[in-house]
């Protein structure tokens, strides 16, 4: 039998198919536990239920996750990601207000997957974004300290998510 070789256009197409299945099937996967979240807790679902919502293989599931945890994870990084890939269009020294509007626009409409970021402790990653952003506008090597940037991308932060909480206990 004569070996047939694949040519490197195949193989990129195969690749590029792989990557849009595993997307589909992560977005999937994400969709159906927003929902599920919506009727139960994430410790009452089961991985059966959430791969038969998404209406993929368990095989799939564990393929892109190890945990339910991970997934709700996965959707606060994406949406943190989007909102601060916006607040590249501002400069922080004469655009602060609108940084604030932008923030509390975004964690309004963001609402839902931010209270359950509130409610599974993932405070962390806005936080850390925040931090990384801060950083990198400011740059480490103007004399400000870590200290104070952690200061600040706490302070910054936070405030949206605390302000979203307000909203959804109906104080604000």
């Amino acid at each position: 039998m004569s070996e047939r070789r694949i040519s490197e256009k195949s193989l990129e197409n195969l690749r590029k198919s792989n990557q849009e299945s595993n997307l589909l099937t992560r977005e999937a996967i994400e969709t159906a536990l927003l929902q599920l979240l919506e009727k139960k807790d994430l410790t009452k679902i089961s991985i059966s239920e959430l791969v038969k919502r998404a209406g993929v293989s368990r095989a799939a599931f564990y393929r892109n996750y190890d945990s339910k945890e991970e997934i709700l994870e996965s959707v606060f990084k994406r949406t943190v990601h989007n909102i601060m890939e916006q607040l590249h269009h501002y400069d922080l020294k004469t655009d602060l207000y609108l940084v604030w509007v932008h923030l509390f626009r975004e964690a309004r409409k963001e609402a839902r997957v931010i209270q359950l970021a509130l409610d599974y402790h993932l405070e962390k990653i806005f936080v850390q974004a925040m931090q990384e952003f801060l950083e990198k506008y400011h740059g480490k090597s103007k004399g400000v300290s870590s200290y104070l940037h952690s200061f600040w991308s706490s302070a910054i932060s936070l405030s949206p998510f605390k302000m979203d909480q307000g909203w959804h206990e109906g104080t604000c």
